[in-house]
């Protein structure tokens, strides 16, 4: 059983990842946003809708970001994420035809933002 202190603590690192979370939410978000209106230029210029190349570098040049995950870690997280965000801009895309887009850029989730403030301070207390 956790003591006082101890619980407090707990509650108050639980915060800050569920900021974090929320964060991340509108994050994937943007990017969701942003990879589908590169998937409508790609279509009108007949390129095609996947370039892994150009997904590694991205995937290696935040790995290099994030020193407290291993690569291999990274390229997950990343890789799902790009996968996430190609398969929503399919569906877009797929739908638009009768009346109906994904709004994937549209208004961000509700944040805390003193929570965020706070968690943004805590996190980079942790880190210095």
């Amino acid at each position: 059983m956790l003591r006082g202190h101890q619980a407090a603590e707990l509650a108050e690192h639980r915060q800050i990842i569920d900021s974090l979370d929320l964060a991340l939410g509108a994050v994937l978000q943007s990017r969701a946003g942003a990879v589908d209106a590169v998937q409508r230029d790609k279509r009108r210029s007949g390129l095609t809708v996947r370039d892994h190349s150009r997904e590694q570098e991205v995937i290696a040049h935040v790995a290099s970001r994030v020193p407290r995950l291993s690569a291999e870690a990274v390229g997950r997280v990343m890789t799902a994420i790009i996968d996430g965000c190609v398969e929503a801009s399919e569906r877009s895309a797929a739908t638009a035809g009768v009346g109906y887009r994904l709004r994937l850029m549209g208004e961000m989730p509700d944040i805390d933002v003193k929570a965020w403030s706070n968690a943004m301070a805590t996190w980079s207390r942790w880190t210095d």
